[in-house]
């Protein structure tokens, strides 16, 4: 089987001569089933099936590849998503093993990472939403919000991860002007016209600073519904860590109560539920309970325009990298189209415009 991608296909026979050079005591590998999984704007994610042979007998295996794309709603590094998911994997937040990293792009065209494949399971934010609300989905919005505190509980430094931001941890009360920092930067060098609604909130922001984080913690970075494998009842594997980095814990807690999140019926529409699953009110008790973190008001609202600035600058990203061509994906195109206005409107709504 051979699947197109951007710049040059994949093929089953590439993916299987890699993995023998990763099983050297293996034989007759073999790679079947690969497909390009829709969606992740950040990196292309396929899944294929593996088999071979070794001493302990015929072994067969699911497999993910996450591969660079050509471009992006963001760039991010490999490295930190594949770090953080082994450092993840010693402790109760449920993800999925990794298994190698690849850097070389000579290999399978662009830089990419192999992790397990937990099968049985649906990221489709959309149906969960669409789901009666009976005692199962309001376990698995119990467990989302259970997770996000054990993640906020787990020690970098035990973790190994205070390298994970660039310029070293920060203190807790920096947090919130790095992040802004960042952000700004981002929009400065992507967007294509002016913004005077993200020029509007940023001033206020730097205007208005949150009080100092309570615990400088590892922030998942795009903690929300459709980025965890659920079941009927249960949650897991949490996905995407790569925009991980070291922060305050309320800023993965507003981003997972962004709008665009609440995968409502009518694109836009405000509903009452976060992540389409709960009340922020429960969503709170659970989260405090479970990560010993109080969800101060006024760092939450600070941190909810934040989120709606950091949104944007995001789909200003992919906008530009359609733009000049450097990808023909039509998501990037589109995102901007259909969510900035959602963001502009979030922002002046927040800001009591």
């Amino acid at each position: 089987m051979t699947a197109a991608t951007g710049s040059a296909p994949l093929t089953e026979a590439r993916i299987a001569a890699y993995l023998r050079s990763r099983l050297p005591h293996a034989t007759s590998v073999s790679v079947s089933g690969l497909y390009r999984i829709p969606g992740g704007a950040s990196r292309e994610t396929w899944s294929f099936d593996a088999t071979w042979n070794e001493a302990a007998g015929p072994q067969r295996r699911g497999f993910i590849l996450r591969r660079d794309p050509d471009a992006s709603l963001l760039v991010t590094e490999r490295d930190v998503e594949y770090n953080v998911y082994r450092a993840f994997a010693t402790t109760t937040v449920p993800v999925p093993r990794v298994y190698w990293i690849e850097s070389d792009p000579s290999v399978l065209d662009r830089p990419f990472f192999v992790m397990e494949r937990i099968d049985g399971c649906s990221t489709d934010g959309v149906a969960l939403v669409a789901r009666p609300d009976d005692a199962a989905r309001q376990a698995i919005a119990r467990r989302k919000f259970e997770i996000l505190g054990a993640i906020h509980c787990a020690d970098p430094a035990a973790l190994k991860l205070l390298l994970l931001n660039p310029e070293g941890a920060p203190r807790a009360d920096e947090c919130a002007a790095r992040e802004l920092r960042r952000w700004e930067q981002i929009i400065d060098a992507e967007a294509l016209t002016p913004e005077p609604v993200l020029r509007l909130a940023i001033a206020w922001l730097r205007h208005h600073p949150p009080p100092s984080a309570q615990r400088v913690v590892v922030c998942h970075g795009d903690y929300r519904t459709g980025n965890f494998l659920f079941s009927a009842d249960d949650i897991h594997g949490v996905l995407d860590w790569e925009m991980a980095h070291l922060g305050d814990p309320l800023e993965d807690f507003a981003w997972t109560c962004l709008l665009n999140w609440r995968l409502t019926p009518t694109p836009g529409e405000r509903g009452d539920l976060i992540g389409g699953i709960v009340r922020q009110k429960e969503a709170i008790t659970t989260y405090e309970a479970a990560s010993g973190i109080r969800v101060d008001p006024a760092a939450l609202h600070w941190w909810d325009v934040f989120s709606h600035v950091k949104a944007t600058a995001i789909w200003l990203t992919g906008g530009r990298s359609f733009a000049e061509g450097r990808t023909q994906e039509p998501l990037m195109a589109l995102i901007p189209r259909m969510l900035n206005g959602v963001q502009y409107s979030a922002i002046l709504d927040l800001l009591g415009w």
